[in-house]
């Protein structure tokens, strides 16, 4: 192990999470560096609900995640400062410059431009987040938390050369820095703190949640109507396994939350039930998609698990509205 200097420096206790997949990169590499200061992950991962939404535009439908706390409840609790900035114009200087301060910086990278991501290199662009928290200005590298490969929960130490990462941040800048607020993130102490406050929630949620069940009945009847009738069926069925996919996925992030917030073991027992529906669903619709067979009875067993699934998530959601509510302690 290297001695800490002016040329080299790595930050203590930056421990990641490679539990399971939670929401994306960037809250991967949050929960990491705030394990520098000795802040439980939970904190980040607790500030999580998952609702369902629904854009007329598109008439599309997707999860929304919903932060239960805003960044200033957050940095109240923790004393923890999270500040985002949309660019910077020497993002090796300002790096270097947070982490001689002892804060981690979380650096947003177009994916596309990084030669060892095999599976996303020279195709198109692809916001990633780093987590830098050392560097080493002999090699002129900084020590990074990086995974290797789209969706993988293994997060491990790496390192990116201070060349690479400045061209990879201006290309992150050019594809997604008008719509996105977060391309360098300090994460800094602003006071020392022998323990954190609970987390209590400031506001009902129960709208939210009721709002979010009308959505997704809408959802289960617009997915039951494509296996009703075999005209269109294979042009409406196509996109079907990916949001069945991505579906189960959401849910098993939500079950593994809810199981730190309420620590309920029939809640958990229906969101798996809602998960192998999903599974079931998913598996059946891909096959007659690649056999290309219609089959009206099939399609009536499938019927009979998304009117299954969303009444689970009727349990699921009755639950939750009795959970989120003003002045629930989150987490003790």
């Amino acid at each position: 192990m290297k001695t800490q200097s002016k040329e080299y420096r790595k930050l203590e206790n930056v421990e990641p999470f490679n539990g399971y997949l939670f929401r994306s990169c960037y809250y991967h590499q949050l929960i990491a560096a705030y394990a520098h200061f000795g802040i439980d992950k939970n904190y980040i991962m607790m500030n999580y609900l998952p609702l369902y939404s629904y854009d007329p535009k598109t008439e599309g439908y997707a999860v929304k995640d919903l932060e239960l706390f805003s960044p200033s409840e957050m940095e109240e609790y923790t004393g923890i400062r999270v500040t985002a900035k949309r660019d910077s114009a020497n993002v090796v200087r300002d790096t270097l410059y947070h982490l001689r301060r002892d804060r981690p910086v979380i650096v947003a990278v177009d994916a596309s431009l990084l030669p060892y991501r095999k599976d996303v290199y020279q195709k198109l662009p692809t916001i990633h987040y780093l987590l830098l928290y050392g560097f080493d200005l002999g090699a002129k590298e900084f020590i990074a938390m990086e995974h290797m490969y789209l969706n993988s929960q293994i997060y491990r130490e790496s390192r990116i050369g201070f060349e690479l990462l400045e061209t990879a941040f201006r290309g992150a800048v050019r594809s997604f820095g008008k719509e996105n607020q977060r391309m360098v993130v300090a994460v800094q102490r602003i006071q020392k703190k022998t323990d954190v406050r609970p987390l209590v929630i400031g506001k009902n949620y129960s709208e939210e949640i009721t709002a979010s069940y009308s959505i997704l009945k809408k959802l289960i009847a617009h997915l039951s109507e494509i296996y009703d009738r075999e005209a269109g069926y294979f042009e409406n069925a196509a996109p079907l396994p990916v949001f069945y996919g991505e579906y189960a996925h959401r849910k098993r992030i939500q079950k593994h939350c809810l199981d730190r917030c309420l620590k309920d073991k029939q809640l958990s027992a229906l969101i798996d039930r809602i998960i192998d529906n999903i599974s079931i669903v998913l598996g059946v619709t891909q096959k007659s998609i690649v056999m290309r067979r219609y089959d009206k009875q099939l399609g009536a067993k499938i019927k009979g698990r998304l009117e299954e699934i969303l009444s689970l998530e009727k349990s699921v959601h009755d639950t939750m509205s009795h959970f989120y509510r003003k002045g629930r302690q989150l987490w003790e």
